[in-house]
């Protein structure tokens, strides 16, 4: 296991580890604050308000940030993960043991799943930890059940008590551990002798108590937040017809079984269009057949005594862990993942270790384990080489999942971010992205993809623009940012229509770029209005200000555009702002010269200054009732509290 993942130390912090880790302020100090943060958001707070609530997880991350002191380093969060995932082998080394009652065959299928290939998004993959703590609550809890089960008196307590910690741990950690339940009892079923209430019923109690309680805690904490929604992008099966969708959910299980088996091609993304509906194909066929056999080898296998028996309940573990990320019952955030495989793949390990010791002699059996260890190992060594950032990771994962919307536009945001020289190359892959969603409904779309192709056409527009004396190209791309940002535009539109609350951010930034595109284009009045509208969607954005600052300077309404700035560096406090209008002053906007005083000092006195902080208070109490932002609207009430110009608040 260490030489397969020696070289997951340098893996960075690629994909949502950026947001989940380097952006959440919760992990900068632990303080009071932080931990009241923590127990009453959900997992991706600030970044947004999921269905998710892993506040456990989290707090592991703050230890590693600043009480390990690891902060924006790596290597320190990698090896917390190598150690969980560790502390998880030993443990599926002990649970095999017990079962085959053989020593070679425990180590074999440790060892296999140990190294195998799917595992990397849930282990070099630092915020995959939520999965091994998941594994490990699972893992030690049937552990515990087992010791519990054995025991009396207040032996039997302890060890009750300690699987009810271990329950809510990794409850807390990720809600998949909640298989635990189903688990306890698949054991049971295959005990010898027949399960009795008197084993299992105690164990069941010690684990319904902490999935009660963070059924409790997690309601509580969502009904506080924005309701979550899951994106059609994300899982297609959110919206598809109930019989296909379920089919299409067997399908992938299949899918998993052969990842599992023939790990060669892996990516960390399958969002839409990458795994289309099931209509019946060959794949899906296979897929299907490849369910069915597994549970009707399980369902032999069970009728057998010994370790073909042992082996059924392997192959049911795998399927009970799937179960609750399967969109078997329900559907989830995505539609499908590698990392869901960290326990499931297990199962699947000791069954392949099962049946080469049962087809070969003990000599040949070895040779071949001892060599699918080693390709396993050195796939997995290749794969950690990935993720070592967001741009090797992402044109890994283009080659496997070229289908998938979410690759092309990771690829192009993580090639503009290495080098604005990549523009080109960027927009070619954003290109790729648009034209996989740019087909569906409004309602079942992204804006994501269209705001961040709007970005790149203006960036590519003030690159030609520079570059060249006439520029139909320039004015090509702006046309082009104009036209994903207004689709863009529509599609948040349609989805807050529907109940789902994009950001108001997101929002303000596609009218803001859409209003810069106008400006280029000529169009000064479509320039201002999105101006205002972006003002409007996000007033502390001093880039806003600017916006409508550069479109009435375009128009030649300076008096206008000078308020603006005094409007911006009001609510925003950006000194920037502050300084254009100082300068603004000094060029001629002040007739009088008193303006400015000691250089850089604005004059109250000053008849024009006094103006425009009146003329400002009164926008900002006409912004105050239109900004749909709650937090916006209280900030300028705050401050219109303490305004000189109370009286013109009606203006």
């Amino acid at each position: 296991m260490l030489a397969a993942y020696s070289n997951t130390w340098l893996a960075g912090f690629a994909l949502d580890n950026r947001p989940l880790i380097l952006e959440d302020p919760r992990l900068r100090a632990a303080t009071a604050g932080n931990l009241d943060l923590i127990l009453n958001h959900t997992y991706w707070w600030p970044y947004a308000e999921t269905g998710l609530y892993r506040p456990f997880t989290t707090l592991s991350f703050l230890f590693n940030y600043a009480v390990l002191g690891d902060g924006a380093h790596p290597a320190g969060y990698h090896a917390i993960n190598l150690l969980l995932h560790a502390v998880n082998v030993l443990l599926a080394y002990a649970l095999v043991l017990r079962l085959f009652s053989g020593r070679w065959t425990a180590l074999a299928a440790a060892g296999l799943w140990a190294v195998h290939p799917v595992l990397t998004e849930s282990v070099t993959n630092i915020v995959g930890r939520s999965d091994l703590l998941a594994g490990a609550a699972i893992l030690g809890g049937l552990r515990l059940h087992i010791r519990g089960a054995a025991a009396a008196g207040f032996a039997k307590f302890a060890w009750l008590a300690c699987l009810a910690t271990v329950t809510a741990l990794g409850l807390f950690s990720k809600e998949s551990a909640v298989a635990v339940v189903g688990i306890l009892a698949v054991y049971e079923f295959f005990q010898p002798k027949r399960p009795t209430l008197r084993r299992l019923l105690p164990s069941s109690a010690a684990v319904l108590l902490p999935v009660m309680a963070m059924w409790c805690v997690r309601s509580q904490v969502l009904a506080s937040a924005p309701p979550a929604a899951l994106p059609f992008t994300d899982n297609p099966l959110v919206s598809g017809g109930f019989w296909q969708s379920k089919l299409t959910a067997l399908s992938i299980l299949g899918r998993y079984i052969w990842l599992t088996v023939w790990p060669a091609r892996l990516s960390a993304d399958y969002s839409y269009a990458q795994v289309p509906p099931a209509h019946g194909s060959t794949a899906d066929w296979a897929a299907w057949l490849t369910v069915a056999m597994t549970l009707a080898l399980a369902a032999f296998l069970y009728r057998r005594a010994g370790r073909p028996r042992v082996a059924a309940f392997f192959l049911l573990f795998a399927f009970v862990n799937l179960v609750p990320v399967a969109n078997l019952l329900f559907p989830i955030g995505t539609i499908m993942a590698e990392r869901f495989l960290y326990l499931p793949s297990l199962g699947i390990c000791v069954c392949v270790v099962m049946l080469v010791d049962s087809l070969c002699s003990s000599r040949v059996a070895a040779a071949v384990l001892v060599v699918a260890i080693a390709a396993a190992g050195a796939r997995t060594y290749a794969r950690n080489a990935d993720w070592r950032d967001d741009l090797s990771l992402a044109s890994a994962d283009v080659e496997v999942s070229p289908g998938s919307y979410k690759t092309h536009l990771r690829l192009a945001t993580a090639l503009n971010e290495a080098d604005t020289q990549n523009l080109d190359r960027a927009i070619g892959e954003v290109e790729k992205s648009l034209s996989i969603v740019d087909g569906l409904p409004d309602v079942r779309n992204t804006p994501t993809v269209y705001l961040s192709a709007g970005t790149w056409y203006l960036a590519q527009g003030e690159r030609l623009r520079k570059a060249e004396t006439v520029t139909p190209s320039a004015q090509s791309s702006y046309e082009k940012a104009a036209h994903v940002l207004q689709r863009g535009l529509a599609v948040i539109h349609a989805l807050r229509a529907a109940g789902i609350h994009p950001a108001f951010r997101e929002e303000a930034d596609a009218e803001r770029m859409l209003s810069a595109a106008w400006l280029r284009l000529g169009e000064t009045q479509p320039a201002l209005e999105s101006a205002l509208a972006a003002r409007r969607l996000n007033p502390l954005d001093p880039q806003a200000h600017w916006q409508i600052f550069t479109v009435l300077m375009g128009q030649n309404r300076i008096y206008e555009a000078g308020t603006a700035l005094m409007m911006g560096g009001l609510i925003t406090g950006d000194s920037s702002l502050r300084g254009a209008l100082i300068r603004l002053y000094q060029m001629g906007l002040d007739t009088i010269g008193c303006a400015v005083v000691r250089g850089s000092v604005l004059n109250p006195a000053c008849g024009i200054v006094a103006g425009q902080i009146c003329a400002a208070t009164a926008g900002l109490k006409r912004l105050e009732h239109e900004t749909p932002s709650p937090e916006a609207a209280e900030g300028l009430r705050a401050l219109l509290a303490t305004s000189s110009c109370r009286d013109n608040r009606g203006q």
